[in-house]
């Protein structure tokens, strides 16, 4: 954990995660480690199902959310700046993730 963790802990502020995934977790000390973190998170948002299926086994909680992809938020403005206002123009989001073998 890092030392901005500690000193939040240490200090009783709430902490919150948005949009995350989990990979695989494999490890008994990785597994250990996101249980605690989920539990004693403020809430936390999932980016996908198996993800947030998972976090809502290993953790009883209940604050847990399906949400999307922050990717998807994006605004494409152009940098026309004659009327000083930001124009949107139709654009294509694409956000691929193939977390199946990422380890954590």
């Amino acid at each position: 954990m890092s030392k901005y963790f500690l000193i939040n802990n240490l200090l009783r502020k709430k902490y919150s995660y948005l949009a995350i995934g989990l990979g695989n977790l494999n490890a008994p000390k990785s597994l250990k480690r996101t249980k605690f973190l989920l539990k004693n998170a403020h809430f936390v948002t999932f980016r996908d199902i198996k993800s947030f299926e998972f976090s809502k086994k290993i953790c009883d909680k209940g604050n847990f959310y399906l949400t999307s992809d922050l990717a998807y938020l994006h605004k494409y403005a152009s940098s026309d700046q004659d009327d000083g206002k930001n124009k949107s123009e139709n654009y294509i989001l694409i956000s691929l993730r193939d977390l199946s073998k990422f380890y954590s």
